[in-house]
């Protein structure tokens, strides 16, 4: 019998969010520096750009965001699945809200982390990240099922590495991905 872990849920968040590890372009007018998002919802992001110290974080900067473009995982034989996703790029404004202190064992040196709302997205980005967001965590949830019948079936092993890269989990032991996953699965959000 398979396994569904269970979503936490939070009285402060209204969306659901996803730990997507993804490049952005990000530019306030004066400046144009390359990001990584630590995670994204429909209405939102937590990413890290280089820290500046002689000036102060910016309010609005504009972005060109690389998404995945994931598909629902499968019982689909290994040999059949595409090598690679394909990727899309958002462009949408971010109005930051915060700056964020990351636990030390997390935060990269000379990195500041940054949550921001999107400004006036359209409803095709919003539709492109609920989507997005939504695969994804169907998606983890599925990995994990794989992981817990792995025990039984040691054939999925292949397949579980190869979809683990699809998410942004490469080259981790499959105990360090089984607890990776449930922490990031557990710190999605909804209300």
């Amino acid at each position: 019998m398979m396994m569904t872990p269970s979503l936490p849920t939070s009285s402060g968040r209204s969306t659901v969010r996803a730990p997507i590890k993804s490049e952005l372009i990000v530019g306030n007018g004066k400046e144009i520096c390359l990001g990584k998002s630590s995670n994204i919802s429909s209405k939102g992001i937590l990413f890290q750009i280089p820290k500046r110290e002689s000036s102060p974080p910016p309010q609005v900067v504009s972005t060109l965001i690389k998404l995945p473009s994931l598909s629902p995982f499968d019982n689909s034989e290994i040999e059949s699945l595409p090598l690679n996703f394909d990727h899309q790029v958002l462009r949408v404004k971010i109005e930051i809200v915060r700056t964020v202190t990351m636990a030390p064992q997390v935060e990269e040196r000379g990195q500041l982390y940054l949550a921001g709302n999107f400004k006036s997205p359209t409803p095709e980005i919003v539709a492109t990240l609920t989507s997005l967001v939504e695969i994804y965590r169907d998606n983890m949830e599925y990995l994990l099922k794989m992981i817990d019948l792995l025990q039984q079936d040691r054939d999925l092993l292949e397949k579980i590495f190869f979809y683990s890269s699809q998410l942004g989990y490469i080259n981790l032991p499959i105990e360090q991905l089984k607890q990776t996953l449930r922490h990031d699965y557990h710190s999605i959000k909804i209300a």
